[in-house]
């Protein structure tokens, strides 16, 4: 994907294709309630990860 050599600003990595899916989960569910859920019961927690570049000390 990549290698240590090219990251040179600090970042965080997301895991979009899982946040893409509980995105899509989310709305299909929403979508075929009767009722609303409150905006609690749409939280959804991804694990995320930092990636250190030559900007981080």
């Amino acid at each position: 994907m990549y290698s240590r050599q090219q990251i040179f600003l600090s970042s965080i990595k997301q895991p979009t294709a899982e946040i893409a899916k509980s995105s899509v989960e989310k709305l299909l569910s929403q979508m075929n309630q009767k009722t609303t859920t409150t905006a609690s019961h749409n939280h959804v927690t991804l694990p995320v990860h930092f990636v250190k570049g030559m900007t981080t000390l």
